[in-house]
């Protein structure tokens, strides 16, 4: 497979603008088997890493939270496939506005009025593509399934 084909994902931890830090480490899993020429390439339900590249809290002022994560690989049976293109960047709500009128009437009691943190759920769906080709792992070698060799009686 090559780089930049595209890769459904799930995301799998709960992020939130004010929980989350930089540099945070979060589970994302492959929605849709990935197939070239009918070969699986990356199966359905492989997980892989995220990662949060800038987090904010909402501040006072009527702010809003900020948030902006990255997709980073995909565990796969031999070195991980690094992922790219995924930069979902959201802002809470501004309150900015309702602080500025707030302020003309009451002052610096405008400074208590907060924006609204970004949470993003487990279970979003979010797309990515892939940083580098991707070849199939060998399929695994078809072993006979031998029962263990049962020791015979002991002759009388």
């Amino acid at each position: 497979m090559t780089a930049g084909t595209v890769v459904s994902l799930e995301i799998l931890d709960t992020l939130n603008s004010s929980r989350n830090a930089r540099g945070d480490a979060f589970a994302i899993r492959v929605v849709e088997a990935i197939t070239v020429d009918g070969v699986v390439v990356v199966p359905a339900g492989t997980v892989g890493r995220g990662e949060v590249v800038h987090a904010a809290a909402a501040r006072g002022g009527g702010a809003p939270g900020e948030l902006l994560i990255a997709a980073r690989s995909l565990d796969l049976p031999g070195p991980a496939a690094p992922l790219r293109g995924l930069k979902l960047g959201v802002t809470g709500g501004d309150n900015s506005g309702m602080a500025l009128g707030v302020s003309l009437a009451a002052g610096p009691f405008a400074m208590f009025i907060r924006g609204r943190e970004i949470e993003i759920p487990a279970g979003t769906r979010v797309t990515a593509k892939l940083a580098a080709n991707v070849t199939a792992a060998p399929p695994a070698p078809d072993v006979p399934t031998v029962p263990p060799s049962v020791p015979s009686p002991a002759a009388p």
